[in-house]
């Protein structure tokens, strides 16, 4: 019979790795099993022995794979041990993380130690809006005043009056407001007014008067001895709002009784208020007036455009203007058969407020174009004083053009310096020294040279 060629497998484990003992005769490799084969069909006859059974290993039986896995087992172990080195050199335990550790090794028994892990409670974050901001000047110092709210939610709010010191940009005292009555939705809704240079008085929520004292950087809760010196008005404020009338300002208070008065706190004066618009025949008495010129500038157009510098010299009461531009004409010194239009019985294009006009209380000496061949887009004046003339302006027709702050010789209307709103927006600004205070909000603001360069940019709250 013709022998066929036949794989010979281990009868026990079936691994065909063999070696041969004897003709026909073999022991398995892999479980050590000896066997022997017939000539006629090959049949396996099994010699047992009592030797440990092996499973079948292809790993110990094939030399590459053995080699390619153990490169990638020390690839992976270099990998691991690498980025564990770093993690732990980048991110040294802090304290608290220390502690849990500490803390878990305690409660499982491991290493029981004493802890002195220190627990920092997180500060509550509020935001901060501003009611009012004012900037002082004093001598060689710049502050700022404030009015802040702390909200820590749309009905938790905390006010306090802040001074901050500008130059060193320190806050040097942040007192709190206390004893505020809210309206039902939880809210403090604030309004005041200055009555004089270094006095502001606020009102809130209409029940409540404060008074700034800018000269001692002061702010004091009044209302208890507002009507301190009128007894006949002591039953209570029921309310109280700020109020600019023709003899000065005032508040418009009514009492817990239901008595209506104007009281004038910087003349210490009460007056009923009898509905009469005219504020009665016996009106508080007003001030010497002021006999001294002054000067004052704005912008006349004509529907817009063709704007014009206009230099005011006029005599007030009071040493304010109480006068706007009706006409471009204004500025042109057109003559009449009434002579130049100069006064306020002539000058038609300047309009001066009635009450000021039939009394006689505001004269205006003389006006002019003070630069007549200049083009000026969407001006307005930023600060003047008798002495300084700071103006606002786009610096071309473009929509988008970019605005220009410029200090103008008051003289000769010359430009002296520019300041473009892409280094800094400015809304108001207050002269400091030779140099100025540039304010872009209660919390930006920037300190400019004389020649009109940007010195420092001031932060108040980060």
């Amino acid at each position: 019979m013709a022998k066929q060629i036949k794989v010979i497998k281990c009868p026990n484990c079936g691994s065909v790795q063999k070696t041969e003992i004897k003709p026909e005769h073999y022991r398995c490799d892999n479980c050590q099993t000896e066997y022997f084969l017939d000539n006629d069909d090959i049949n396996i006859h099994i010699h047992h022995q009592n030797r440990p059974t092996k499973p079948i290993n292809a790993f110990t039986h094939n030399p590459t794979l053995k080699i390619v896995l153990a490169s990638i087992g020390v690839i992976v172990l270099v990998t691991v041990f690498t980025l564990l080195f770093k993690r732990q050199s980048d991110n040294p335990p802090s304290q608290s993380r220390v502690s849990q550790v500490q803390n878990t090794a305690s409660s499982s028994g491991v290493n029981s130690q004493p802890t002195t892990a220190k627990i920092t409670e997180v500060p509550k974050k509020f935001h901060t809006q501003y009611e009012y901001c004012s900037t002082i000047i004093d001598k060689d110092k710049a502050y700022i005043l404030t009015l802040e709210d702390h909200s820590y939610a749309y009905n938790d709010h905390h006010f306090f009056f802040t001074i901050y010191d500008l130059t060193s940009n320190k806050s040097i005292k942040e007192h709190p407001i206390d004893k505020l009555s809210t309206d039902k939705f939880g809210q403090v809704k604030w309004s005041y007014l200055d009555f004089s240079n270094d006095k502001t008085y606020f009102v809130a929520n209409n029940n409540t008067i404060f008074l700034l004292d800018k000269i001692n950087a002061k702010l004091d809760n009044i209302t208890p001895s507002l009507l301190h010196n009128h007894p006949d008005y002591q039953t209570g404020l029921a309310s109280v709002t700020i109020s600019q009338t023709t003899s000065g300002n005032a508040f418009h208070i009514l009492t817990n009784d239901g008595k209506k008065i104007y009281y004038y706190p910087l003349i210490d004066e009460v007056y009923v208020d009898n509905y009469d618009f005219q504020m009665l025949k016996n009106r508080p008495k007003r001030a010497p007036d002021d006999t001294r010129e002054h000067t004052t500038y704005d912008f006349a157009n004509r529907y817009g455009e063709d704007n014009k510098l206009i230099k005011f010299t006029y005599v007030s009461y009071d040493g304010k203007p109480h006068l706007s531009i009706r006409s471009a004409n204004v500025g042109d010194e057109k003559l009449t058969e009434y002579g130049k239009h100069t006064d306020s019985n002539t000058a038609y294009d300047i309009v001066i407020d009635s009450a000021y006009r039939h009394n006689k209380l505001v004269t205006v000496m003389n006006h002019k174009n003070l630069t007549p061949n200049r083009l000026y887009f969407d001006p307005s004046i930023l600060y003047s004083d008798n002495h300084i003339l700071i103006i606002k302006t786009k610096a071309n027709a473009a929509p988008g053009a970019n605005y220009n702050y410029q200090q103008i010789d008051i003289e000769h209307g010359k430009v002296i310096w520019t300041l473009s709103d892409e280094l800094f927006t400015i809304k108001e600004i207050t002269p400091y020294g030779e140099n100025f205070i540039a304010k872009q909000d209660c919390n930006q603001y920037a300190i400019i040279s004389a020649n009109g360069s940007l010195i420092k940019r001031i932060t108040l709250k980060d």
